[in-house]
């Protein structure tokens, strides 16, 4: 369970905090949790957000412990406990239609752990060639544009991820929709760079080494009417790892 409390707003200032718990009932150590409990069926209990957040001039402050989301970082709701982040965001909506946001992330807590851990500590154990690498902040900045077309629905989103000595990525996506009479046409196109930032990371396959430097691209498109849905998608991958 997650339980969340936020306080009413004081002069634009808010508190909140939430705590998680899971726990193990006598489960048989011998039997798979799928993932759903930390390593040897451990329980776990949390402080999963504790934070301050002030709302000025169409713009949201937050810092602390937060759940968030974004393409490539977010709270990954499919375990028991959800991924939670330790740092400062920032979320702008000046502009009609537009919504600007920068995120600085120094610690996460994964599904399974009890304690806040830096953010290339999260990285390192997979990719990093001795099994670390030093501490590093995640760097975030995105962009979403709901454009005013009458009749139309579409809107894009743009993202860039950087973590030195880690990894930086960038993830574009467009999407459109139109309904004529009881029929809505829709598509879309959605982007992803990736590659591997400075000496620390490289991605093992047996036992060899290679850099991460690939991309892809997908496209879709379809039609819904009457209860029913017919969507056509293509994708496709770089050559490069």
């Amino acid at each position: 369970g997650v339980f969340y409390y936020k306080t009413d707003s004081f002069k634009g200032i808010t508190l909140g905090g939430a705590l998680a718990t899971t726990n193990d009932l006598n489960s048989d150590d011998d039997k798979a949790t799928y993932g759903l409990l930390a390593g040897g069926h451990e329980s776990v209990t949390r402080l999963q957000e504790y934070y301050v957040q002030g709302d000025y001039f169409d713009t949201t402050v937050k810092i602390g412990a937060q759940e968030l989301f974004t393409p490539f970082l977010f709270f990954h709701p499919v375990r028991m406990m959800p991924r939670t982040f330790r740092g400062a965001s920032v979320v702008n909506k000046s502009v009609d239609n537009l919504k600007l946001m920068a995120f600085y992330l120094e610690d996460a807590a994964d599904w399974d752990d009890d304690a806040f851990v830096n953010m290339s500590q999260i990285a390192g154990p997979i990719y990093a060639n001795d099994g670390s690498v030093d501490d590093e902040a995640a760097i975030i900045l995105g962009a979403s544009y709901n454009l005013p077309i009458d009749g139309l629905k579409a809107s894009v989103e743009a993202w860039g991820f950087k973590m030195d000595d880690v990894i930086n990525q960038y993830y574009l996506k467009t999407k459109l929709s139109k309904k004529i009479n009881d029929i809505t046409v829709f598509g879309g196109m959605t982007y992803a760079d990736q590659q591997d930032d400075g000496d620390a990371l490289s991605i093992r396959f047996g036992d060899g080494e290679t850099d991460i430097d690939t991309y892809q691209f997908g496209v879709n498109a379809g039609v819904a009417a009457y209860g029913f849905n017919f969507t056509a998608m293509y994708s496709k991958t770089g050559d490069d790892p």
